[in-house]
């Protein structure tokens, strides 16, 4: 079936909603965006992945899911936080080697108390600011006997396996000088070692964080008079398909457009429908770029602008230029969008910013450019390997014709962005019934001298792992001065 014939899946666009034909006429049409040749998907390469892997319906506009990301595996302590006592007063001193099966409190947020378990074995460690200082990196082991949850008091109990003698100074431990300051403290969890007899442990210490989004209402038109369609000169059936195929740009455009910039907003506005004002909801879903800066989601950590970072992951960029700098930048952003998902990132980006980063990397021997590499979804991309995952990255019209965006870029794993629509309400083309020989047409309600047609879809996006992918602005400019 080609891409023309979306609409001879709909005849009754009505009544088959919410039924499982109609679930099976969505399954259909996320096949085709699957199939839909790449030529004309070229401008919109997310929303051809997005659209191909649509989620079940929802029942109404406000949609909630769970997102978890990888289990990090280690906590922080709170500064100063390691006690010998349950009450959180009696700190480990400064010299104080706290002997084997000695039970220390180490004081830390109610989120980081839930990443541990009774009966897992932990490794502290210490991390000094100074890493010339003679305990930085040493370590105790020891196992979680108990647990209390309390706000920013709460606490694991931990059992020394061995005495602290941190990296075997004569007065030197791990606990003590993490509490004088200028250090930290970090919780790694090993394994439980289950008792004979055990019970299977109550594992939800690991709570998902619940976010929102809304499914929005796209739609693109094509509307004719009859007129038009009687121009024998002008209107010919293969005009007709130019004007769909138009038609069905335009509408990818919008969700494209959407995936990555939409701003989550519910609103009422007043329209006239039916010959009178009435006030109507009107529903905005929220994008990527949305998700990374929005308190409640990214909060900004993974939105970068290179003309103002300057410390950036322990590494200080300040007064550095882009030829001496990037590199180092961009692969520290790949460490750190690669802790936890996959090892391979798209990112999408002008003609601009896509050439400053080739020029960069062709000058370097230890990484690899490749131009003609096709991507899983058979797009071309220049892939990038020598870095700490591979990146492909693709030229994206909207970043390239805009002079807004031409210095931005946005990376991202597309299996890791999820769409839903609302339930009876995916995919629809809408088609006239017409007889093109003699111009006549039918729009269901009675003869008019017109067709209107066209596309509509309800959306809404969700991310699995947010963490996974960020938004650069100002490639190709040098860090703060």
């Amino acid at each position: 079936m080609s891409y023309m014939e979306f609409g001879n899946l709909v005849q009754d666009v009505v009544s088959s909603h919410g039924t499982n034909a109609d679930q099976r006429i969505q399954e259909r049409r996320a096949k085709l965006y699957r199939q839909t040749p790449n030529k004309n998907m070229m401008d919109t390469p997310l929303t051809k992945m997005v659209m191909s892997n649509l989620g079940s319906g929802k029942e109404a506009p406000e949609f909630k899911w769970s997102m978890q990301s990888h289990d990090p595996r280690f906590v922080h302590v709170t500064a100063g936080g390691v006690h010998k006592v349950d009450t959180l007063n009696s700190a480990v001193g400064a010299t104080e080697q706290m002997d084997a099966d000695a039970s220390v409190y180490l004081k830390m947020t109610a989120n980081d108390a839930r990443q541990v378990m009774k009966h897992e074995e932990v490794m502290l460690t210490l991390l000094a600011d100074d890493d010339s200082h003679s305990d930085h990196g040493a370590s105790v082991h020891g196992e979680v006997v108990g647990r209390v949850i309390n706000g920013n008091n709460s606490y694991a109990q931990v059992k020394l396996f061995k005495k602290d003698t941190g990296g075997g100074g004569v007065n030197g431990n791990v606990l003590g000088q993490f509490n004088q300051g200028n250090a930290r403290l970090i919780v790694s969890p090993i394994s439980p070692a289950m008792p004979e007899g055990s019970k299977l442990p109550w594992t939800r210490f690991r709570e998902p964080t619940e976010k929102e989004n809304y499914i929005q209402t796209f739609m693109a038109g094509l509307g004719l008079t009859g007129e038009e369609l009687s121009n024998a000169q002008i209107f010919t059936e293969s005009t007709y398909k130019r004007y769909w195929l138009q038609l069905w740009k335009q509408f990818n455009t919008y969700i494209e457009r959407a995936i990555i910039f939409g701003t989550k907003r519910k609103a009422t506005v007043d329209d006239n429908l039916t010959g009178e004002i009435q006030t109507l909801s009107q529903y905005r879903m929220g994008g990527i770029l949305w998700m990374l800066m929005d308190p409640n989601f990214g909060n900004g950590a993974n939105v970068f602008d290179i003309c103002k970072t300057g410390m950036f992951m322990d590494t200080n960029f300040t007064r550095t230029t882009w030829d001496t700098g990037a590199y180092d930048f961009l692969k520290l952003v790949l460490i750190k969008l690669s802790m936890f998902s996959s090892g391979r990132k798209k990112m999408y980006t002008s003609a601009i910013a896509k050439q400053e980063i080739i020029n960069l990397f062709e000058r370097m021997s230890h990484v690899t450019v490749d131009t003609k590499h096709k991507d899983a979804w058979g797009f071309e991309v220049t892939r990038i390997d020598g870095l700490n995952c591979s990146l492909e990255i693709s030229q994206h019209t909207d970043f390239s014709n805009n002079p807004a965006l031409e210095r931005d870029a946005i990376i991202v794993e597309p299996e890791l962005i999820s769409g839903v629509h609302k339930k009876g309400r995916g995919l629809a083309v809408i088609k006239s019934i017409k007889e093109m020989k003699s111009r006549q047409v039918e729009d269901g309600f009675g003869w008019r001298d017109a067709i209107h047609e066209g596309i509509f879809t309800t959306l809404g996006i969700e991310v699995d792992n947010l963490d996974a992918m960020c938004y650069i602005k100002n490639l190709g400019r040098d860090f703060a001065s």
